[in-house]
């Protein structure tokens, strides 16, 4: 992989969670390569926050490339995407994002749509 040769964010969507599921594996498979043993740093369930997720895509890895997913985007409110919002402005060159737009994992959770900052951001 070499996140030169890809888009810094890629954002994943959908009501199906199957296909959700399905398709995140297969970008991430394909953004990987064949024979390629990099790491994937994961984000997953209700446990992190923005902050945490900016930081590790700022950060410069001593291993090269850096592929970052992270799952549950949806339970954030819009006002906490401010962060990630200001670090798709400018990625970092090393760095691919696969965001997830899901619900979280707490009972009762429901899934938003995608704030338009967020949106636009990843357009750009």
């Amino acid at each position: 992989m070499s996140a030169k040769d890809n888009a810094p964010v890629y954002l994943v969507k959908g009501s199906d969670e199957v296909a959700r599921a399905e398709h995140v594996r297969a970008l991430v498979a394909r953004l990987i390569g064949p024979g390629q043993l990099i790491g994937v740093d994961s984000f997953t369930g209700d446990e992190y926050g923005i902050g945490e997720l900016v930081i590790a895509a700022s950060t410069v890895s001593m291993f090269g490339d850096r592929l970052i997913v992270a799952r549950n985007l949806g339970r954030f409110a819009s006002g906490e995407l401010s962060g990630l919002v200001g670090y798709l402005a400018s990625p970092s060159p090393d760095t691919t994002l696969v965001l997830v737009w899901e619900k979280g994992l707490g009972s009762g959770a429901r899934l938003e749509r995608v704030p338009k900052k967020l949106s636009d951001a990843i357009a750009a």
